[in-house]
């Protein structure tokens, strides 16, 4: 664990970290939750204080449950739901990101952006 602390931290210290206290974020509606920013600029993401990974999408001005797809991390077309019953089912729809392969992919674009910038 110590070995992976240390290689994100190294591969981080030329992007800059995601602002990562709790806040405000607002659908299109105007139903609000609580999240933190996380993640750099060359891959972020929302998450919930119940731990539930989000990505804004441009189009339905909402944030959904994110999912990896073609090495990116997208909206998934699934919004989060604000009352406890709608999301509920709402989290059953959708499949849990893989925590593991986040953070492999997380890797990846650190890695990626580190070498082109050194290239």
């Amino acid at each position: 664990m110590r070995i992976f602390t240390f290689l994100l931290l190294a591969l981080s210290l030329d992007a800059a970290p995601a602002y990562n206290a709790y806040r405000t974020f607002s659908h299109a509606d105007g139903s609000t939750f609580e999240a933190r920013a996380q993640g750099s600029h060359h891959l972020n993401w929302i998450e919930t204080k119940e731990g539930e990974i989000l990505k804004y999408n441009p189009q339905t001005k909402d944030f959904e449950y994110a999912v990896i797809e073609n090495e990116s991390l997208k909206p998934s077309g699934e919004r989060l739901e604000i009352g406890s019953a709608k999301r509920a089912q709402s989290r059953i729809k959708t499949p849990k990101l893989n925590r593991d392969a986040l953070r492999e992919l997380y890797i990846k674009k650190e890695q990626a952006a580190h070498k082109k910038q050194h290239d």
